[in-house]
């Protein structure tokens, strides 16, 4: 019986810390980016820089 209050007691620390952590984690992103998400738009793959495959207009 005792094995079970330490079970409880553990996994109740354990979901209430992961609670804090998601809640600061939430607040921390939405103070960086200004409230507007965290979406950043991926690199342009068409530009010479970022391509790894030959194009003939490409001048090296």
């Amino acid at each position: 019986n005792v094995i079970y209050v330490v079970l409880g007691a553990i996994s109740a620390v354990a979901i209430i810390g992961a609670v804090i952590i998601g809640g600061v984690l939430a607040v921390v992103r939405k103070r960086n980016t200004g409230g507007k998400g965290d979406y950043t738009p991926a690199p342009d793959r068409d530009s010479c820089q970022s391509s790894n495959v030959s194009l003939p207009d490409c001048k090296a």
